[in-house]
């Protein structure tokens, strides 16, 4: 009999179906089918989702955030010539 690891998704694909769950287009159990995962894992990373979103405002947590680079107006970075 073959032992079966355990599963490690990457941070966005939790989000992908995070997103999708809080969308509520479908409901948690399709997502779950199309991704290929058990339903209560939908529910976690939906339930985190919410819990953290917060976070991504409060002005005390922006030291933990990545920094954002700037981009020229136009969206096209300068060429080294």
């Amino acid at each position: 009999m073959r032992v079966r690891t355990r599963m490690h998704f990457s941070g966005p694909f939790k989000a992908t179906g995070a997103l999708e769950a809080i969308r509520a287009v479908k409901t948690v159990h399709e997502i779950a089918q199309g991704y290929g995962v058990h339903p209560t894992h939908v529910g976690l990373w939906k339930n985190e989702l919410q819990a953290q979103a917060a976070s991504l405002f409060d002005p005390s947590a922006a030291r933990n955030l990545p920094t954002r680079r700037r981009v020229r107006s136009g969206g096209i970075p300068r060429s080294g010539g």
